[in-house]
């Protein structure tokens, strides 16, 4: 299978819900869940939705230093 961005690319990883591709390069940028909002069987052992997790949590440690950091 092929990257949903970069058809050039082999996938590294595929969303089994929508059956899309994605390279080592869209992960290393943070590629997100195409659909979070709505049920996936699938989603328990998603790899790309525990990465967007995982990003998340960083991004909301980081505001209220970057926060303080402005004052």
């Amino acid at each position: 299978m092929k990257c949903r961005y970069h058809p050039d690319r082999e996938a590294r990883i595929v969303c089994q819900k929508m059956a899309m591709g994605y390279c080592q390069e869209c992960l290393d940028q943070g590629v997100s869940c195409t659909d979070p909002t709505n049920y996936c069987k699938f989603r328990p052992q998603c790899i790309i939705h525990e990465l967007s997790r995982e990003r998340a949590k960083r991004e909301r440690k980081a505001e209220p230093e970057t926060a303080s950091a402005l004052a």
